[in-house]
């Protein structure tokens, strides 16, 4: 993601329960604002907290709240509470490695489909035609896998690639 990195020791916006990225429904420490508009206009979320709990609070120092004359104020557009969300999900090194093998898995069986089953260049038209044309070869794809898988090739395969992974050795794609 581009753009400044947010200060490590300050409350992320995540913290705060937000729903439907329109309302503030509680601070981290627990502390509901007595108040909390949204501006559909300038997509502006306005929560007003009560000053005396968050003056005794422990981590005023690392809030986003604003103290003003009568109370303290979170004002946050939504487009970073959307942004304060993406940089979390990145952040999140095990849901990030499950999506890199799920593209991963994906992108070696449309491999296989291109190299045996044909599926580089359709010579159909339309697209009724070419989504039952796809179907077959997926189907004619996965009978080979299954036959495969019975005759013991498949487990050969996989052991003889444990193996020389961990001689550095890449795999062929087709």
């Amino acid at each position: 993601m581009t753009g400044k990195q947010p200060d490590p020791e300050k409350i992320p916006l995540t913290a705060f329960t937000i729903k439907d990225h329109k309302t503030v429904e509680a601070c981290p420490e627990g502390h509901a604002p007595y108040s909390c508009q949204f501006n559909g206009k300038n997509k502006v979320i306005l929560a007003h907290f009560d000053r005396n709990v968050c003056s005794n609070c422990p981590r005023q120092d690392a809030c986003p709240v604003k103290f003003r004359k009568n109370s303290t104020v979170l004002r946050v557009e939504q487009s970073t509470v959307f942004l304060a969300e993406a940089r979390e999900r990145k952040e999140d090194k095990k849901a990030r490695k499950e999506a890199t093998g799920k593209r991963t898995a994906i992108e070696r069986t449309n491999s296989s489909l291109k190299c045996s089953q044909g599926a580089r260049k359709l010579k159909v038209r339309g697209k009724v035609k070419a989504t039952l044309v796809t179907g077959i070869e997926i189907i004619g794809h996965n009978f080979k896998q299954i036959v495969h898988f019975f005759k013991g090739d498949i487990r050969k395969k996989a052991a003889a690639f444990a193996n020389n992974n961990n001689q550095g050795v890449i795999a062929p794609i087709c």
